[in-house]
């Protein structure tokens, strides 16, 4: 997956302005690139839900005690804000800008400071830490959907790299193989996890050249296989190699109902065929 690159694409959040908006003309003369926005909500509710899109948060505050000093730990207690929280103070001295990064908010200055050049390099470096960060939450965010998605559809998927190790593997085989799943994690090599599986599952046959089919087929990664096991679930897996060359992904779906309805096709045609021979 192609990394999202929020780097020049940045959403500022200011809230609690000053008198007549002077932090947000501030933020805006320094920062007049066409790709980031300023946005300044009137809510907490609001904030909350912009935070989540910014690179950056700046929180106007009175005085120390103001009740926007609170809102710092809010918003870090929510998972999906991962911007830097500034706070302006527009009465107090540098004591109480200690006072309110205790608070968790990550830089504090006073009002007449963010007017300087150096306020100016802040908010760049900010927004580019922030943005990446944003990035970076957003593909894990996106990963974190698609697992769930793949883990509640029919088939089972797990992907190898190039060396035959794990990158990905869905919930169904945390669920078929509660004893090793706490193993199943990224970097394990395909031969321990065929080992690992091999030990847990019980097959319905002992036949040794089935037990060494199911073998070449986990250490080659390649073809197919039918295998059932001790509760009469017969499942069919496939392995298919990435386009890309740089691994293979292995699919498992649970194919019972058709081998029943298959093998209820035969007995119907054997009785068919006995009647037939009779008459």
């Amino acid at each position: 997956m192609q990394k999202v690159d929020q780097s020049d694409h940045h959403l500022i959040t200011v809230y609690g302005d000053c008198e007549e908006g002077v932090l947000q003309k501030i933020v805006s003369r320094f920062t007049p690139e066409k790709d980031t926005r300023v946005l300044c909500p009137n809510s907490e509710e609001s904030l909350i839900q912009a935070a989540r899109n910014s690179s950056l948060i700046i929180v106007c505050i009175d005085e120390v005690n103001h009740k926007n000093s609170r809102l710092a730990r809010i918003l870090k207690d929510d998972r999906m804000v991962v911007a830097e929280i500034i706070a302006i103070l527009r009465n107090g001295g540098p004591d109480e800008c200690l006072n309110l990064v205790s608070k968790g908010f990550s830089l504090c200055l006073q009002l007449q400071q963010a007017e300087t050049p150096e306020f100016e390099k802040i908010i760049k470096h900010r927004l580019r830490d922030g943005g990446k960060r944003l990035g970076s939450m957003l593909i894990e965010e996106e990963f974190r959907q698609f697992s769930e998605a793949l883990s509640n559809a029919p088939i089972s998927i797990i992907v190898f790299d190039s060396d035959k190790r794990i990158v990905f593997v869905s919930e169904h085989y945390y669920r078929a193989y509660p004893k090793s799943a706490p193993r199943l994690i990224r970097g394990l090599s395909v031969y321990e996890t065929f080992e690992m599986m091999r030990e847990e599952e019980r097959l319905l046959s002992n036949d040794p050249e089935e037990l060494e089919e199911m073998k070449r087929f986990w250490y080659s990664l390649s073809g197919d296989i039918e295998f059932t096991l001790e509760n009469r679930q017969t499942y069919h897996s496939r392995a298919v190699p990435l386009a890309s060359g740089r691994g293979t992904i292995v699919t498992t779906h649970n194919i019972t109902p058709y081998v029943e309805r298959a093998q209820g096709l035969e007995q119907i045609i054997k009785r068919l065929q006995e009647k037939a021979n009779v008459s």
